[in-house]
């Protein structure tokens, strides 16, 4: 039995899911190929386990503060602007990844591509729950959960095979080309189907998300730190565990303050 017109895919609907899919997975993949890459990155750039691992934290962090701003991005910003401004992030992300020439250069262009993927990731579901048919609704979104869940699968072996043929440097540059790729695609196919508004930006809550979330990341690794440096009875164990205990309070009380700011609003 034929489908109504109306519960049909259009083919330009299903271009912009592979565009913005193509984005997220790609950042994804990204994140946990780079963790396959840390003992050449360390012997590269002569630093340890406890600072190239920010490449991760760091990379994680950034999409975590970015993701929550999907919905005023939405409501702000046409959805074709914020594609393009996720493809941007992500090519100059990848671009000075393949060209870093010190550590501080690599978490740089993490950091961008970290805000790339925080917008194309919630874009892609949003795109599929705005536009996509009743009917087709469950068969799309388990198309983008099949791209979050299939791409930190493929890193490790994606970053082994890739470190060893064609080097770190090459496995970034490599993946320019498909973000172009989507680029244009997506470009030409993510239609609006809503008018922008003029909504109002909490620029409050965004400053209390971030000190949360970094006060927490910190408080983790000086906890770490602390641990070691008891372990191995240093002087300053103590200093430290103090320390980590303070930002894991700054973390909880920012994250209670943005609480209470948004049950206000």
């Amino acid at each position: 039995m034929a489908q109504p017109a109306s519960e049909r895919v259009d083919p330009k609907l299903l271009l912009a899911i592979v565009a913005t899919g193509l984005m997220a997975f790609i950042g994804i993949l990204t994140e946990t190929m780079t963790n396959v890459l840390f003992p050449t990155l360390m012997e590269e750039f002569h630093i340890g386990t406890a600072m190239v691992q920010w490449l991760t934290t760091g990379y994680l962090l950034v999409v975590s503060i970015v993701t929550p701003l999907s919905s005023y991005l939405n409501h702000r910003f046409t959805l074709k602007t914020s594609f393009i401004a996720a493809v941007v992030l992500c090519i100059a992300g990848l671009l000075l990844a393949s060209l870093a020439v010190n550590f501080p250069m690599l978490m740089i262009a993490r950091i961008l591509q970290g805000a790339g993927t925080g917008v194309a990731l919630p874009l892609m579901f949003n795109i599929i729950l705005e536009q996509s048919p009743r009917s087709r609704l469950g068969l799309l979104m388990g198309v983008g959960n099949m791209v979050c869940a299939i791409a930190p699968a493929l890193g490790p072996t994606v970053g082994g095979v890739g470190v060893a043929a064609i080097g770190w440097r090459w496995m970034f540059a490599i993946l320019i080309p498909f973000l172009v790729i989507a680029g244009i695609v997506g470009t030409m196919t993510i239609r609006q189907p809503r008018p922008t508004e003029h909504v109002h930006f909490h620029w409050a809550q965004l400053i209390l998300l971030i000190a949360g979330f970094v006060a927490f990341v910190f408080a983790l690794d000086r906890f770490g730190a602390a641990i070691t440096a008891l372990t191995a009875h240093a002087q300053n164990a103590a200093g430290t565990l103090v320390l980590a205990i303070v930002l894991l309070m700054v973390s909880v009380g920012a994250c209670v303050v943005r609480l209470r700011e948004q049950a206000l609003l």
